[in-house]
């Protein structure tokens, strides 16, 4: 058995006729005493009695009792207090006391985890950003070189290389069917080059522009189904 959950077989608490030597007080709850070493907790409330620790989620506990107010205790905390000549209550809530499996205490800082989350959740964003400014770097270097030689070939090669990511993220938030995204998506791409080409339009983010303006074919689209729409009933009306 683990060595730090041993003493949970023991019998239920016991009274006793003296206190075993070695204990020393529990600060801050002036009825109790602890053995720093094993952990083992006594009461001296109307004599003397052994607490009985129970298991709450895997740590040992006891209740103890301030007053007429009980409280329920990490045995492992109380422990840790006693061997550093604190009250158990002067232990950050953000630290957590474990004993692992040689029945040593270990001190876990959350409030030090969770930063080292943010830390590295910092540097997650900071590379995401470099990735998206290499990214508008590289778009701008090729739209450059295409109006200074006036070749467009790559140009429209890095439009075409967009176009599964563009189709993926149509089809995913306007819920289109993928034939009709892919359709919409292609003549974005000839829309967007077409007018990249002429020159008549700044353009800073390439996959942006692509998924607007293959938003926009679909607005477009809409508008001249229900145009039709209403000149075939004008036309039944006028016929009939």
């Amino acid at each position: 058995m683990n060595k730090c959950l041993e003493f949970l077989n023991e019998a239920k608490s016991e009274r006793l006729a003296e206190l075993p030597c070695g204990l020393q007080d529990v600060i801050g709850f002036k009825s109790y005493k602890i053995d720093k070493e094993s952990g083992e907790i006594y009461s001296t409330m109307q004599g003397f009695r052994k607490l009985k620790p129970r298991a709450i989620n895997g740590v040992p506990c006891v209740q103890m009792r301030i007053g007429a107010k009980r409280t329920t205790l990490s045995v492992w905390r109380l422990m840790y207090a006693a061997r550093h000549g604190i009250g158990v209550t002067d232990i950050p809530a953000t630290i957590e006391i474990r004993m692992d499996e040689h029945g040593e205490l270990q001190v876990i800082d959350h409030m030090e985890k969770m930063h080292r989350r943010r830390k590295e959740s910092y540097r997650e964003q900071c590379k995401f950003k470099e990735q998206i400014l290499e990214s508008r770097i590289k778009e701008s270097e090729i739209m450059l070189q295409a109006y200074r030689t006036q070749d467009f070939g790559n140009l429209y090669l890095h439009l075409l290389g967009m176009r599964d990511d563009i189709v993926k993220r149509m089809h995913r938030r306007y819920n289109y069917s993928m034939k009709k995204t892919m359709y919409l998506v292609d003549a974005a791409i000839d829309k967007l080059f077409d007018k990249l080409k002429s020159g008549n339009s700044l353009v800073m983010n390439l996959g942006l522009a692509l998924m607007m303006t293959a938003y926009r074919e679909a607005q477009a689209t809409k508008r001249n189904v229900a145009v039709n729409e209403n000149e075939i009933y004008y036309n039944s009306m006028q016929n009939g």
